[in-house]
């Protein structure tokens, strides 16, 4: 169901559609890194800024309480990662991102006290669509299968992380020279990693980590 925003602009009241978010992995949904978003200008057109990021900042709504610690936050380039921690029960969320799109002109990090985000400024057409692709830990899942890529920051050691996928529990774990990945339910899975087609199975495999972490 896409929405729509309404907001002043010039003293002319400019309206921007928002589609769906196809997203895959967040801190509510164990199976959804990747996430796309598109806008469209109704009644405008012109440079457009707008932010994406990861903010632990909240209060809750009923307690009126911050359950949230930062545990680090770094910036990349043009890439930011963040990881949260709960007080109470020590659950970690993390996520890296950049951003990945044609129509951004300029992107910038942003960071704050519990929050990180990239802001960009994206030039729009009246009437025409715009597609926004929030990259999450290099992952993403709109074509066939789960595509793995993954980044991290020059000055982490390391991360790990688990998402659940076609029925397995994938555990993922990246430093600045390999990739281990493992089912680690035994439901076998195929992935695309770095572009190749691997079968992943309970007793897990590892890989040299290409690339560059620039984006």
């Amino acid at each position: 169901m896409d929405a729509g925003i309404t907001f002043w602009r010039d003293y002319i009241v400019s309206v921007l559609n928002l589609g769906s978010p196809n997203s895959f992995l967040s801190m509510k949904k164990a199976d959804e890194g990747y996430q796309r978003i598109s806008v469209t200008p109704l009644n405008f057109s012109g440079d457009t800024v707008i932010e994406l990021g990861l903010d632990f900042s909240l209060v809750h709504e009923s307690s009126q309480y911050n359950y949230w610690q930062e545990i680090k936050k770094e910036q990349c380039g043009l890439g930011a990662a963040i990881i949260g921690r709960t007080l109470t029960t020590g659950i970690r969320i993390f996520s890296g991102f950049s951003l990945d799109s044609k129509e951004v002109a300029e992107k910038t990090v942003c960071c704050d006290d519990r929050y990180i985000g990239l802001k960009c400024v994206v030039n729009l057409t009246k009437s025409e669509k715009s597609t926004l692709v929030k990259k999450v830990l290099g992952m993403r899942s709109d074509g066939e299968l789960l595509e793995l890529n993954p980044m991290i920051p020059e000055e982490w050691n390391s991360y790990s992380f688990r998402i659940a996928y076609r029925g397995s529990v994938l555990f993922i774990g990246i430093d600045q020279k390999s990739l281990k990945i493992r089912a680690d339910n035994g439901v076998e899975v195929s992935v695309l990693l770095y572009g190749e087609k691997r079968r992943i199975t309970e007793k897990g495999v590892e890989f040299p980590r290409r690339g560059s972490n620039r984006t």
